[in-house]
């Protein structure tokens, strides 16, 4: 009997030792998997994401060169390639003479401005001086001024010029603002090749977008294959009425805004009404930004320009917001101010300048995409 109990504990021990010969549980082993994957695309997204923003950049392309093909083709017997072409060389050619004009305007506007902002500073100073609290933002703005201009060492054995306290020392000031834009201006290569990648990607994806749909169908599971591409289809014609609108939008804008720059008597008519078209495209921050070129150039002929002025951008955007995107939105994607807000801020903290640009349109794909994936019920 002493002899078996050894055998018996050795069997049981032995029994504890052999693995469950089912192996680890399918289902947790596909569920670990997917968690890993998920870390690892995200990883790699989060690396790629320049790359990523200028991919959607291109697919922003694409759906513009359609949406302009798309009549083309319908008015016309041209076939689909050639509507194409046809779309292609119209938003060079519109390119190529905004360019143009956006270049020689912009000259033109740098150099009067370099030329009258010390009369103009004087003026404004002049003027703010008689109200008490504008006395206070003077000075303000001087001792900004003069701090800014002393935070730059001279150069190497060469003294400070003398200058009183306070006072705004306007050729320093202008030298600065003059090697701020060249600095902005390198800085913007970047950009070019950023903006020549995002068009010859769009290009290509605008020439075969059913081949690259099809690519992106074969990454989701056979089974929800179909609704995936319902999904894909909701989410393009949304984004497609979404950026007509918004030109459209654009447009206005810039139209209107030339023609009342041009109707006070301001100069570079033309320049002003496009930059307010362009800005027009980023919400919120766009508009107000639009506003700057205009009150800087009006600061040249005294403050009742400058009234004038601000009464054109604002009789502008009053008139934008209240009646012609009212109007546009019956047809296109309404995104709604707070999404429209947050997102703005979110991809510039997260992305930069790319963000700015990117927010709406990525709001308003995101957007649809949901209200496909999650229809309301009745």
């Amino acid at each position: 009997m002493n002899l078996r109990r050894p055998a018996v504990v050795s069997g049981r021990m032995s029994d504890a030792a052999e693995p469950d010969g089912r192996g680890l549980d399918p289902a947790f082993v596909r569920r670990v998997l997917f968690v890993v994957g998920v870390v690892i695309a995200v990883l790699v997204a989060w690396r790629l994401l320049h790359v990523l923003l200028l991919l959607f950049g291109a697919t922003l392309v694409a759906v513009l060169l359609h949406a302009i093909a798309d009549p083309i083709q319908k008015h016309t017997p041209l076939s689909r390639k050639w509507s194409l072409t046809v779309a292609v060389l119209a938003v060079v050619a519109v390119i190529g003479t905004a360019g143009w004009m956006f270049g020689r305007e912009v000259g033109t506007q740098l150099t009067m401005l370099s030329a009258r902002l010390p009369a103009a500073w004087a003026e404004v100073r002049a003027r703010a001086e008689t109200v008490p609290l504008g006395r206070e933002v003077v000075e303000r703005v001087e001792q900004w001024a003069g701090q800014a201009a002393e935070a730059d060492p001279p150069p190497d054995g060469e003294a400070k010029p003398p200058t009183a306290t306070g006072a705004l020392r306007l050729p320093e000031v202008g030298g600065q603002v003059v090697s701020g834009v060249t600095n902005a201006v390198g800085s913007a290569v970047g950009a070019v090749v950023d903006l020549i990648v995002v068009l010859a990607a769009g290009l290509y994806l605008a020439a075969a977008p059913g081949h690259y749909r099809r690519g992106l169908l074969f990454l989701v599971p056979r089974s929800h294959r179909e609704r995936a591409g319902e999904v894909f289809d909701t989410t393009a014609r949304g984004l497609k009425r979404w950026l007509i609108g918004t030109l459209f939008c654009m447009a206005v804008v810039g139209v209107l805004t030339a023609l009342g720059a041009w109707a006070i008597g301001l100069p570079s008519p033309l320049a002003l009404g496009l930059i307010a078209g362009l800005l027009e495209f980023v919400p919120l921050i766009g508009p107000t930004l639009s506003v700057v070129p205009g009150v800087l150039l009006a600061l040249n002929f005294g403050l009742e320009t400058v009234l004038w002025t601000l009464a054109v951008y604002i009789g502008v955007q009053q008139l934008e917001s209240n009646l012609i995107v009212p109007i546009v939105q019956r047809r296109m994607v309404a995104l709604p101010p707070v999404i429209t807000l947050f997102a703005v801020l979110t991809f510039a903290v997260l992305f930069g300048p790319i963000g700015v640009v990117l927010a709406t349109p990525l709001a308003a794909t995101i957007f649809v995409a949901v209200k496909a994936l999650y229809p309301p019920e009745d």
